[in-house]
């Protein structure tokens, strides 16, 4: 999707910083099936 904007250009698959969410699933289901999910932190910040 693109996004307008200032930070349109480094949105989504493009981004710098952090993991696309398909990316976020898929270790939170790696660690899920380990039973390690509570391992999994998520940090958010602007």
């Amino acid at each position: 999707t693109k996004i307008p904007g200032h930070f349109g250009s480094t949105a989504g698959k493009h981004g710098k910083f952090g993991l696309p969410a398909d990316k976020i699933y898929e270790v939170a289901k790696k660690l899920k099936d380990l039973n390690k999910l509570h391992w999994l932190k998520l940090l958010h910040f602007h």
